[in-house]
């Protein structure tokens, strides 16, 4: 489990520094292209918009894993507790103790 935790860790390491990579590239390109003042506002305005999507994105699909995650853990939790209250019920029947 913590080897699947450690390479999904290292892939998005690996995409974060591709998008940054990519971010930096364009940002230069955009300056030393022989544009407009109105026509390079509208090109980093775009991009900047693409970007905000995708990592909206992304932010969303982490947060549904998070969410799928404590569902899960909810679910042991409750799985965990109520094969506890089974074995204390279990226990004091057998030592003759009345159950809660």
């Amino acid at each position: 489990m913590t080897y699947r935790y450690e390479e999904r860790e290292s892939s998005h390491g690996f995409t974060a520094g591709v998008i940054a990579g990519a971010v930096i590239g364009a940002g230069l390109a955009l300056l030393w292209a022989p544009r407009s003042g109105n026509e390079l506002r509208q090109i980093i305005g775009e991009s900047a918009d693409t970007m905000r999507a995708g990592l909206s994105r992304r932010v969303r699909g982490v947060a549904d894993r998070v969410n799928d995650g404590l569902d899960e853990l909810h679910d042991r939790v409750d799985r965990y507790a109520q094969k506890a209250e089974a074995e204390v019920r279990e226990v004091r029947s057998q030592v003759g103790e009345p159950s809660l």
